[in-house]
């Protein structure tokens, strides 16, 4: 893989990423429950995404491994390593796949506040006409 692929991943990705926000923004304008869709979907498919990498990542590593040591077919070493779950890795995992729920959280509640405030001028000025 070149750097020109990469590089194009990077502009797409970023494209993808720019049209979900102004989907999000859209949808949020229209009602709010259109505008709740996005930000749930994505976060029940990144908390199973995140339960399967981190049960497969310590399927393979939980539990008690014996390491054993052979010279010219002769046990020379015998030792066991108990190992447990990393819980900083597991919440590293989480933060990192969440980005984008967390990014499409702010843009609904940011547009709800500005949806709210235009609805209060609104009342204000109508009140001001009377």
């Amino acid at each position: 893989m070149s750097v020109p692929f990469y590089i194009l991943y990077c502009i797409i990705s970023l494209v993808v990423f720019i049209g979900i926000v102004f989907l999000q923004k859209l949808l949020t304008k229209k009602h709010i429950l259109l505008g709740l869709i996005l930000p749930l979907l994505i976060l029940f498919n990144t908390i199973i995404i995140d339960v399967q990498i981190i049960s497969t990542m310590y399927r393979s590593t939980l539990g008690p491994r014996v390491f054993e040591k052979y010279n010219n077919g002769l046990l020379i070493s015998k030792s066991t390593v108990v190992t447990s779950i990393n819980l900083p890795t597991s919440i590293l995992i989480l933060v990192f796949f969440n980005v984008l729920t967390v990014v499409l959280f702010v843009v609904f509640f940011a547009e709800r506040k500005k949806i709210k405030r235009e609805k209060e001028l609104t009342k204000m000025r109508i009140n001001d006409l009377e």
